[in-house]
């Protein structure tokens, strides 16, 4: 009895993250980012770096000096 069969392995990498944000902090204390989009659509990856952006610019935005100062 002589069988004959073949073995196929396919991979999907379910928990693959989508974005990838590197945040940099310059020599004056300024931070800058960019942000990677990778296995999305292009309509749900314009959104969703808008909404980073804007998160990130409220957190690291620079704190500009006041009168009062």
């Amino acid at each position: 009895m002589d069988i004959d069969f073949k073995v196929e392995v396919d991979h999907h990498w379910i928990y693959e993250r989508p974005y990838k944000v590197t945040l940099t902090r310059g020599a004056k204390g300024d931070y800058r980012w960019e942000i990677e989009a990778r296995g999305v659509l292009r309509c749900e990856a314009v959104t969703d770096v808008v909404e980073m952006d804007d998160q990130l610019c409220k957190q690291y935005a620079t704190i500009e000096p006041t009168d009062q100062e």
